[in-house]
């Protein structure tokens, strides 16, 4: 039977696979932006303890009540400026703050009367207005962290009709109060397109497409943007890539940062043959191929921490830990003989590392040796049936400085 990992990792691969078929059109530009490009190695050799790596974990319990907890199972997770934005499985948002401290959901704008959605296609906390906003097929919609509805603007999507595909844009970033960042996904009709709209203005300002940087049309990541100042991001796309970027907001440039390498690395090559078969494809890539597959990545200026995959199952998934201040990597397995190492990381900040952590494997977590009293206590005392927790996860000074 696959754990809950595993059927997370296969159902977020899932409606996401397709064939590249388009050709790039980025334009890219140097000016103002003072980051030069280097290459992350990316190996399941020479691993290193967890000891190594991190000095402590914290964790603490979502929500105090039943009524405040997430009901179903987690699929999405965004964490931004002390907000946590969880998705779960039957359509919900849930809003809590980093302590774990519930703050709303949106069980009470499901509808099609004012203020309401029944089709929600991305979303993220605007840390510049500190708003929810969340993206319909045709609409942004703007709310507080109780949920209450603030106002919408029309967005510049084709609304799908009888024989007419449209565009839905599947994640959204702020660089400030009123223009954001939106991502099509591979499955749109603008394939892989960074756009930059204008909520005040309703105006689209430019796009940016990155298809030629794929491998494969399928992703875990869920988070693309990553602030290192108030004009430069980290991008990491929504696709199988071996590339990092930074976009820069000043002079609306995408620039390669990070180039993956690796001798077992995976390149267009190897899924050549599936190209005109998305379940061989799928089935290629999360159960047979034995190559190295970057899955998700975030980051800051100090510091790249990529999830991979390095093996024929979905157990064998490592995550790799490079300083950039001094080049120095690391890398831990995630899963090994039963104990959970290592979470899908949502967020750093910092020298911490932020996760949201299932019951089953918070349990698990009890076994580790840098587990902080307090959080061995919470877990010993923890309902049978669990609850979703915040894990913690703070670097050591060998990796940090």
């Amino acid at each position: 039977m696959k754990t809950l990992t595993e059927r997370c990792i296969f159902n977020r691969l899932l409606p996401v696979v397709m064939i590249i078929t388009a050709s790039i059109t980025v334009a890219c530009h140097n000016r103002g932006v003072n980051k030069k490009s280097m290459e992350v190695k990316l190996s399941k050799d020479n691993l290193s303890s967890i000891e190594e790596v991190f000095s402590e974990i914290d964790i603490c319990y979502l929500g105090d009540t039943v009524e405040t907890e997430i009901s179903g199972v987690v699929v999405s997770v965004q964490m931004r400026d002390g907000i946590i934005l969880v998705e779960g499985s039957e359509g919900v948002l849930y809003v809590y703050d980093y302590s774990g401290h519930f703050l709303g959901n949106s069980k009470n704008v499901r509808g099609k009367g004012r203020g309401e959605f029944n089709i929600m296609t991305g979303y993220t906390y605007n840390r510049y207005s500190k708003q929810i906003e969340v993206l319909t097929p045709v609409d942004l919609l703007f709310y507080d962290t109780n949920f209450r509805f603030l106002g919408k603007k029309r967005i510049p999507t084709e609304y799908p009709e009888q024989n007419k595909k449209g565009t839905f844009f599947r994640q959204i970033c702020d660089i400030s109060e009123s223009r954001h960042i939106m991502l099509t996904s591979p499955l749109e009709k603008r394939q892989n397109e960074l756009v930059l709209f204008d909520s005040n203005l309703l105006k689209e300002e430019y796009c940016i497409s990155y298809n030629d940087y794929e491998i494969a049309e399928i992703s875990m990541q869920e988070q693309s943007f990553f602030e290192l100042n108030s004009q430069q991001y980290l991008f990491f796309p929504n696709c199988v890539t071996n590339k990092v970027f930074i976009f820069d907001s000043n002079d609306e440039s995408l620039v390669s940062y990070i180039k993956y390498t690796g001798e077992d690395l995976i390149s267009a090559e190897d899924v050549k043959p599936y190209k005109n078969n998305r379940n061989k494809m799928l089935e290629f890539l999360a159960f047979k191929s034995a190559k190295i597959i970057p899955l998700r990545g975030m980051g800051n200026e100090s510091l790249i921490c990529t999830l991979f995959k390095a093996g024929g199952t979905t157990r064998d998934t490592y995550t790799s830990f490079f300083n950039v201040k001094n080049g120095n990597s690391k890398t831990i397995k995630n899963r090994e003989k039963g104990v959970v190492n290592l979470p899908i990381f949502n967020r750093i900040e910092g020298d911490t590392l932020y996760a949201i952590v299932p019951p089953e494997d918070v349990k698990k977590m009890e076994t580790l040796s840098i587990l902080n009293k307090k959080s061995r206590q919470l877990i010993k005392t923890a309902p049978e049936d669990g609850k979703y927790a915040i894990a913690k996860y703070i670097l050591s000074r060998r990796l940090s400085n």
